[in-house]
């Protein structure tokens, strides 16, 4: 079990992978980076959708991505009552 705990700019939240070490590491580090928006530098498959639809938490106007467990997140209002 590995813990590693880090502050990370929200401006620019980027930190070194570490699946290189650990090669189970790269799932994490694509979730996190597809949750929160978090850049692993020297991961090879940032950037390519894992859990995500491609089509999923994507801004309509400005077509950039949304990272839905970030608390700065927008629920889109799809119309849906309950």
């Amino acid at each position: 079990l590995l813990h590693i705990r880090a502050e990370i700019p929200r401006d620019n939240p980027k930190i070194a992978s570490i699946a290189d070490i650990y090669p189970s590491a790269d799932y994490e580090e694509r979730e996190c980076h597809e949750m929160f928006g978090i850049w692993f530098e020297g991961n090879p498959h940032m950037g390519k959708r894992f859990i995500l639809d491609p089509d999923c938490c994507v801004d309509e106007k400005t077509g950039k991505p949304l990272y839905p467990l970030r608390k700065d997140y927008k629920v889109p209002d799809w119309g849906l009552t309950g």
